[in-house]
């Protein structure tokens, strides 16, 4: 698998500006020398601002919610981007082209121009489809309040309309020298029969665009205004952009706030995603059509394991329950489920019995799988026959749960209804592993969800064939696990020039540290070799692999009381932290061998303690560090 290397990824961040990025999200002023704005996180809603940008270090560092982090960062977090599409959104945003899966990994080239005019093509005509809505409101006035749509929805989903005609979109290419023959591949229009004249392939619909993750809309949707129109949704055929397999709608919107709130809700049809946003439950996302692939179950689980799936109450929604959960449980998410009453769709429930209503359904969902038994064992008697026969039908459902803790949580709570052991029910579900249970759907239903027109085939979602890792090559670094001395060391050296001149080639600093510091302080030696400038950016180049990121600004009230103090007292500090490194990596060596001592004496360990022990007098009766002393290794 083809990796962006270190090189291609710096070369993208230092393309970017943060502080230009956040600025589109939140207002900033100047304070000092960063800048401060309120935060743009949709879990922290605040008054007072306390989200902080460094403009020479490209970070940004929340004191109220202590999210922190780099560009890269923050568009994983705020948008939901995986780490390769951060790097392709901020490689197309500086116009940088992205390496190719060539023969030479080195080896760069353009993106193909015909998926970036495809993707224009789509952009296109989503503009000019919620243009002509916004101008002509009166003529759907009826579909707009019959379903409570807002313009802040229309606006937030970009949302539009084609009008009845057969040639508003072919006109508008034409006029705008748009190829038709690219617009044919994306089925937005069509030829007609023995002609070679096209027709527009959306005609008196209601628009919902599909967009990917980065936000590029690859597809739409259509709803038909003519109640003898059929099919009554209809969604682009899949192409080059577009896979309703590999497409979650409104996921674009919601992604953030499925982060923020570690849940996502899943809904059936793009009219329930957009009722839940208006009712302030903005991280709902439906399938296109059809039932949830294994696909996009993956893609959910890069946002948040829990899941909450919203069903019909009557028996078809119970079976479509049934079905969904082999594909939820072997992706590992955590699904909770709800069966809505009388028929009703998310929609129309929010419309009924109000917003507030549905919220706490989705804040009370119960756990999924415990439903689907206590309704399979409503007329269970218990005999034995009988529990052999749940046994085998509840069984294969266990296997296929990912994490084996849950599994054995679930056997326990089955084996107590059905009064037997556990390991029966784990044993019969290993034993049916090859036989689970189909998780296919039949077509049909209210009417009221997208459906497609073409056969799939393979596509892309991303922009370029380049297969990337989630991470970079480097170790994934966890700073909450370094100790708070190594952690302010770390904040000092990358927040202050001189302190890092003065450490930067001293590779006896190295063994003072506990690993993952040790790891740090090496990269950030490697960057700044590479390139002295690097020093500004290096905390954002460093906070690439890392989490727990905000800890690196922990000690923000020392750091700003040390820059405003000046360099002598930043030099000052620093030796006091390396003195403290040192004496504590002198009392750990004392204590190794002591130990050693204990169970063998050796002259050679006793008179290494005694070195150990006059360091370590050295060291209390100083206020400087020790130097000229190689740190034997632990």
């Amino acid at each position: 698998m083809t990796r962006f290397s270190e090189a291609f990824i710096q070369k993208v961040i230092e393309a970017n500006d943060l502080v230009q990025l956040i600025g589109e999200l939140t207002s900033l002023r100047l304070v000092g020398n960063n800048l401060m704005g309120l935060c743009p996180f949709p879990d922290h809603r605040e008054r007072t601002p306390s989200f902080s940008v460094s403009p020479a270090k490209q970070v940004y560092h929340c004191f109220g919610c202590k999210k922190s982090g780099n560009i890269v960062t923050f568009l994983k977090d705020y948008h939901g981007l995986s780490f390769p599409e951060a790097i392709e959104f901020l490689a197309n945003r500086a116009r940088i082209p992205l390496p190719s899966q060539e023969k030479a990994e080195a080896r760069v080239h353009e993106i193909p121009d015909q998926k970036k005019e495809l993707i224009a093509i789509n952009e296109f005509a989503k503009n000019l489809f919620h243009t002509y809505l916004k101008h002509n409101l009166q003529q759907v006035e009826g579909f707009l309040n019959d379903r409570a749509l807002t313009p802040e929805s229309i606006n937030h989903f970009e949302l539009g309309l084609s009008p009845s005609g057969w040639d508003f979109l072919v006109k508008s290419l034409v006029q705008s020298n748009i190829s038709l023959s690219l617009a044919e591949k994306l089925q937005l229009i069509k030829k007609k029969d023995h002609s070679s004249d096209y027709y527009d392939f959306f005609r008196n619909r209601f628009m919902f665009p599909i967009h990917n993750t980065l936000g590029q809309v690859i597809g739409f949707g259509g709803r038909s205004l003519d109640p003898n129109s059929h099919p009554k949704y209809l969604n682009s055929p899949d192409s080059l952009l577009f896979n309703k397999g590999n497409t979650l709608f409104g996921l674009y919107q919601a992604a953030r706030h499925i982060r923020s709130h570690d849940k996502v809700v899943l809904v059936e049809g793009y009219m329930d995603v957009i009722q839940l946003f208006q009712a302030q439950v903005p991280y709902g996302v439906a399938p296109m059509g059809t039932a949830l692939t294994p696909r996009q179950a993956e893609i959910l689980k890069r946002y948040t394991k829990n899941v909450i799936v919203v069903f019909d109450g009557d028996q078809a929604g119970v079976q479509a329950a049934i079905r969904s959960l082999p594909v939820l449980f072997r992706a590992g998410l955590y699904p909770r489920g709800i069966f809505l009453p009388n028929n009703l769709d998310p929609d129309d429930y929010i419309k009924k019995y109000g917003p507030a209503n549905f919220r706490s359904l989705i804040d009370q969902a119960p756990d999924l799988f415990s439903q689907i038994v206590e309704f399979w064992l409503q007329t269970f008697k218990g005999d034995p026959l009988e529990k052999m026969q749940w046994i085998e039908k509840i069984s294969p459902l266990l296997f296929d749960i990912e994490d084996r803790r849950l599994r054995e949580l679930y056997a326990k709570e089955i084996a107590w209804k059905l009064q037997v052991s556990p390991d029966l029910l784990l044993h019969q579900a290993i034993k049916n592993k090859n036989n689970p249970i189909s998780f296919s759907r039949t077509q049909g239903g209210d009417g009221e969800k997208p459906s497609s027109t073409s056969p799939s085939h393979e596509s892309l979602v991303v922009t370029q064939k380049v297969s990337v890792s989630s991470t970079t090559p480097e170790e994934v670094i966890d700073l909450r696990t370094i100790p708070s001395l190594d952690l302010q060391f770390l904040s000092l050296i990358l927040h202050f020039k001189v302190c890092w001149e003065k450490v930067a080639s001293d590779d006896g600093l190295a063994p003072l540290l506990h690993r993952g510091a040790q790891e740090v302080f090496m990269r950030a030696q490697n960057l700044t070799r590479q390139k002295a400038a690097h020093f500004d950016r290096l905390i954002s180049l460093l906070t690439i692999n890392t989490t727990g990121n905000h800890l690196l600004f922990m000690e923000h009230n020392l750091m700003e009381h040390l820059s405003d103090a000046g360099e002598e007292q930043q030099i000052k500090y620093l030796q006091d932290l390396i003195r403290r490194l040192q004496s504590r990596f002198i009392n750990e060596k004392i204590k190794l061998l002591q130990d050693e001592l204990k169970r063998k004496n050796d002259r050679i360990k006793l008179e290494e303690i005694n070195n150990l022990m006059f360091l370590k007098k050295q060291l209390s009766q100083s206020t400087e560090p020790l130097t000229n002393f190689q740190m034997p290794k632990l």
